[in-house]
């Protein structure tokens, strides 16, 4: 139905003209709430490209982290087996003995 004819069934009618409101009202609210539908995907859309973006940066930070742990024992277990270390350990064990009897 046109406005026109709207009006005109209206002048005539008046629960027509309460349904005819009662419906552009409806599709007013419809149309807010498709948007609102729309505005809702969109947001879950970017968050979840955030969280894939959070994901990887923490995926190349626990990479980068393991790596530094490796080299660091790696490290670690070259100056255990050196020469210096091993001599050094010999030369503090009674000192090491004697703190251990004193902490009881």
């Amino acid at each position: 139905m046109s406005n026109q004819e709207n009006d005109e069934a209206a002048e005539f009618d008046p629960e027509k003209l309460r349904l005819i409101n009662e419906l552009r009202f409806a599709k007013a609210r419809l149309a807010a709430l498709e948007l609102e539908i729309l505005n809702g995907r969109d947001h879950a859309i970017g968050q979840t490209a955030e969280l894939a973006t959070v994901r990887h940066e923490l995926a190349t930070v626990r990479h980068a982290l393991r790596q530094e742990t490796a080299a660091v024992r790696q490290e670690l277990a070259a100056v255990r087996s050196s020469t210096t270390w091993k001599i050094g350990r010999c030369f503090m064990l009674p000192i090491r003995v004697l703190r251990r009897i004193g902490r009881r």
